[in-house]
């Protein structure tokens, strides 16, 4: 399939087809790995690890925890 390279910035950039997309699992703001080999551009997809709560609570820290939010009172049966 072929399809063109655009300008973004000071950068190229190219579309990547929906078919091609989804059968590589990967989305919009997906992270990818380019890698040129043997004058070819090859494009693989970067596997997430499992998000858990313990590894977003690691990444809190005093420049960017908030203070508690005042939501009014209750309406229901809230309990905090």
């Amino acid at each position: 399939m072929r399809t063109r390279v655009g300008k973004w910035g000071n950068s190229l950039a190219m579309r990547i087809p929906m078919a091609f997309a989804a059968n590589m699992h990967i989305q919009n703001n997906s992270t990818v790995e380019i890698t040129f080999w043997k004058g070819k551009l090859l494009v693989n997809p970067v596997k997430q690890g499992k998000r858990t709560l313990e590894k977003l609570l690691d990444k809190v820290n005093r420049n960017n925890i908030h203070d508690g939010v005042d939501t009014g009172k209750r309406t229901g049966k809230e309990v905090w």
